[in-house]
């Protein structure tokens, strides 16, 4: 699923039956449903819980879950120098250098805030450090600043279902494309709206190898963008879903 700005790197889950990364706004657990979030950024997922929702779409069930981790208390939870934020959490974090998470509910001392969809930075990026057990950095061009507390969610492996809930079917728009040698191309898919939800899964190798820098860039009424690298002949199947 994108994220606001399309990350590339979190950008690709699969159809349904497929396994899927999804980043949570929220801790989750094994076996609980997986809902979109329409609260906190708008494009992680949710752990709905254990009992089958009774409104709103189903994306899928976690099949790992991940506990959510605290910042310790300001001022020492988080320290913004020279663009670079050192995160020290109250027990052990479990991200490594490259690893996508979320941040948000933190408190600040300067004008700039620390919540966000974010990624681990280390060595040789400047500022960057190996993560420690309960030490990591990410990038962020900021003044310095210092702040603290709030919660920080990792990627769960989701299995997409798509399923139908208790109001009836989930209803979903299918595509396909294939690229062209430009760096961007546009999809016509009849439905969506600037709102929804839209996966890409790759049906040929070379598509596939580009899977890290492809992403959904922009979703508009009745199309979406996915930008890539310049090449054409990339194969993708792709669904969207109205919200």
């Amino acid at each position: 699923m994108t994220p606001p700005g399309g990350v590339a790197g979190i950008t690709m889950v699969a159809l349904p039956g497929a396994q899927a990364p999804c980043l949570f706004e929220n801790g989750s657990v094994t076996g609980d449903y997986v809902q979109i979030s329409s609260v906190i950024f708008n494009s992680l997922c949710r752990d709905a819980g254990s009992t089958y929702p009774a409104t709103g779409g189903i994306f899928g069930r976690v099949i790992q879950g991940t506990a959510t981790v605290a910042p310790a208390a300001s001022p020492a939870g988080l320290v913004r120098t020279s663009n670079v934020v050192t995160v020290t959490t109250t027990g052990a974090h479990g991200l490594s250098i490259g690893q996508y998470f979320s941040l948000f509910g933190t408190t600040h001392v300067g004008a700039d805030d620390f919540n966000g969809i974010l990624q681990v930075c280390g060595p040789p990026t400047p500022g960057c450090i190996t993560p420690t057990n309960t030490t990591f950095t990410y990038q962020s061009t900021a003044a310095n600043n210092t702040g603290g507390g709030g919660s920080l969610n990792k990627e769960a492996p989701v299995l997409v279902t798509l399923e139908r809930n208790q109001d009836g079917p989930y209803p979903t728009f299918p595509a396909s494309l294939t690229t062209t040698a430009a760096a961007s191309d546009n999809v016509a898919i009849s439905g969506v709206v600037s709102t929804s939800h839209c996966a890409m899964e790759a049906t040929n190798a070379n598509a596939a190898a580009d899977s890290t820098s492809t992403y959904i860039s922009a979703t508009t009424t009745n199309q979406i963008t996915v930008t890539h690298p310049a090449s054409s002949g990339r194969t993708w199947d792709i669904i969207c879903t109205p919200n």
